[in-house]
């Protein structure tokens, strides 16, 4: 990664045509690389990488998966909390509370300056089930259209 940083680690495949490798958040968080997504590279890490897992990097692989991985399902590897959410996205919408007379917007400072936002690009079979999941939402009354200027 970046051509200097050096960490051994164990990836588990699956069928991917985005994504080579997930790192994921928490490894996101353990190494708090500064990237820049418009050119998909490194340009700095945090004070921990300076001290533990910068120096001449070395990738190597194995075609060999480990013997206690086969034959397992995917998913099995995958955290508990991510299995769990699958479940509650379509569990939890009908737990919410009722709307009441006291639920409230956000407004924000007249003449503020907005963030800069820019949309990303999801595969087709993630976009579908985000539009169908806008549109459930919509019709059951669990959201509401929004109004902000940096909406999508």
């Amino acid at each position: 990664i970046s051509g200097n940083h050096h960490e051994q680690l164990t990836f588990f495949e699956f069928p991917s045509p985005q994504s080579p490798v997930v790192l994921g958040h928490p490894w996101l968080i353990t190494h708090n690389p500064h990237i820049n997504w418009r050119t998909s590279s490194v340009e700095s890490w945090s004070s921990r990488c300076f001290n533990t897992c910068l120096q001449a990097a070395t990738v190597t692989t194995s075609d060999q998966p480990s013997p206690q991985l086969l034959n397992q399902n995917y998913q099995e590897f995958l955290p508990t909390t991510t299995i769990s959410f699958r479940c509650l996205v379509r569990i939890m919408p009908h737990l919410y509370p009722p709307h009441r007379a006291f639920d409230c917007g956000i407004d924000l400072l007249p003449g503020a300056t907005l963030p800069s936002s820019r949309l990303y690009n999801l595969p087709k079979p993630e976009h579908e089930c985000m539009e169908k999941y806008i549109s459930e939402s919509l019709t059951s009354g669990i959201i509401r259209p929004s109004t902000s200027l940096l909406g999508a």
